[in-house]
């Protein structure tokens, strides 16, 4: 068994080792200074294995992810948006202030008139007028339920952004795995490629010294071919996943020899407490998606009271001071007055054609929407957490049931190749043990990663991913061995029929 971990942490090693012999870019920009990672996290790194010098390891990933992800990015200006809104609403709990100014030309001819005052004449003569016009609100039900709205809107953006910063590092995390994981795939599918070719070149020593027929060279090499494809498909997914994680954290310089490896001796994370039925409470108290869709539920409660308070009446202290200056008029002299006015204003609405009625109704709607999505989500949170620590559970006996696996393909392999030089069994044989055994290694690979990621799932379900669980991940993986070899494949020329 030690072997075959051996066996698997060589090829991914080695697949690290391609360097600039076989580059895979994400982007041809140069990378950017990567941000120093979080003091928490550095200071821990060095006991736990932490990142390597030249290696691309997973804090430079988060890190360059919270500086470039466009998605976060756009979450966090709305999220400042939203801040602003209650002082939008505050406005109008605030006095109004307004100053007024205007300048008329007025001209005036008298064409006829019973007043004797204004027998005849004609007036032309400016009017400048200038004012000052203070409004206090007293009563405004609508603008305290407008504030209160407004309050409820920036407490839901706030989850909606701690839900996007965590969901932002569970993205880079899973796109930085999936491309680790690529990476182990296209190492697993030239191991076997040379594998193949080893056992071609048996076959065809065989096949000219008359020992085979012309068909089981055939197959091989057939098989062989197929193994070479799927090498180009498994180089296309790496490329893929490379330009998937510079989605996230910007343009990426990227070559494998960049890449590190999951350590062979990696104790894999477990989870603690050891009960789903606690992951599960947490989750649904601590869940920063539920939290949001709570806070929308929030949101569209204080809009149906908000709509609500329209019906009520409003009272403002309205205090202006005006200046009139006329220069003339048909009594023939000018005017210059000044005055001071102060009103109380009360409004009443009566009735303002539905339209009240209708914002209500359609505010409870919404409301009702919201509630129907919080239940959506505690639900789908109540699954998630269940499915993610029942996985990790199944995943940690898959691990043991494989690793077994692992052991006795290799066992398999060994004997059926010494059977085969032998004469004792066909090369089909071989090949069908080396494609057990490969297949048994990628499902391991697999697995390892798939334990990984559902424990970041998990600790984001329950709002708890952060940088207390980084130098824990960054120590899972590690350097490749300096005695890695890139695995090449053999110049086999094409079997042709005699």
């Amino acid at each position: 068994m030690a072997a075959a971990m051996h066996r698997l942490g060589m090829i991914a090693a080695a697949l690290a080792l391609m360097g600039s012999a076989a580059p895979v870019q994400a982007q041809t920009a140069p990378p950017p200074a990567s941000a120093a990672a979080p003091a928490q996290a550095t200071a821990s790194n060095s006991a736990m294995g932490g990142p390597v010098a030249g290696l691309l390891d997973v804090l430079t990933v988060i890190e360059r992810a919270r500086q470039n992800d466009p998605q976060i990015g756009a979450v966090r200006r709305e999220h400042d948006a939203v801040l602003l809104s209650p002082d939008e609403a505050r406005a109008g709990l605030l006095p109004q202030l307004q100053a007024s100014s205007s300048s008329i030309r007025s001209q005036q001819r008298v064409l006829s008139t019973e007043n004797e005052v204004y027998k005849q004449g004609a007036a032309s003569y400016p009017t400048r007028t200038m004012g000052l016009s203070l409004t206090v609100p007293l009563m405004r039900l609508a603008a305290w339920r407008k504030l209160d709205q407004a309050q409820a809107s920036t407490r839901q953006s706030a989850f909606a952004l701690e839900a996007a910063e965590l969901d932002l590092l569970t993205r880079a995390i899973t796109a930085y795995i999936t491309v680790l994981a690529a990476r182990d795939a296209l190492g697993l599918a030239v191991a076997e490629r040379d594998a193949i070719a080893a056992q071609l070149r048996l076959v065809k020593a065989k096949r000219l010294a008359g020992q085979v027929a012309h068909y089981v060279l055939s197959e091989v090499l057939g098989r062989y071919e197929l193994r070479q494809a799927e090498i180009l498909a498994a180089e296309n997914e790496l490329r893929d996943r490379m330009l998937a994680l510079s989605e996230i954290t910007g343009p990426l310089d990227l070559q494998p020899s960049q890449l590190p490896v999951l350590r062979q001796d990696a104790v894999l994370p477990r989870p603690d407490p050891n009960h789903v039925q606690d992951w599960v409470e947490r989750a649904l108290v601590q869940n920063s998606q539920l939290k949001a869709r709570r806070g929308a539920a929030e949101v569209a409660q204080a809009e149906i009271a908000r709509h609500r308070a329209s019906y009520a009446p409003t009272l403002d202290l309205v205090v202006s001071q005006n200046r009139r200056d006329a220069g003339g008029s048909l009594y023939g002299g000018g005017s210059d007055v000044s005055s001071r006015d102060t009103m109380i204003n009360f409004v009443y609405p009566i009735y303002e054609g539905g339209v009240t009625n209708t914002l209500v109704k359609q505010a409870v709607h919404r409301h009702s929407a919201a509630l129907q999505e919080v239940e959506r989500i505690t639900r789908q949170v109540d699954r998630q957490a269940r499915t993610l620590y029942s996985s990790l559970h199944a995943g940690a006996q898959r691990e043991l049931a494989i690793r077994a696996s692992v052991k006795a393909f290799e066992d398999t392999r060994t004997h059926r190749a010494a059977a085969f030089r032998n004469g004792l069994v066909p090369v089909t044989a071989v090949l069908d043990a080396e494609r057990d055994l490969h297949g048994a290694l990628r499902d391991l690979a697999q697995v390892r990663y798939d334990q990984i990621l559902n424990m970041v799932k998990l600790k984001q379900l329950v709002a708890t991913l952060g940088h207390d669980d980084f130098p824990a991940l960054v120590g899972l993986f590690g350097p490749a061995p300096a005695n890695a070899t890139l695995p090449t494949a053999p110049a086999i020329a094409p079997a042709t029929r005699p």
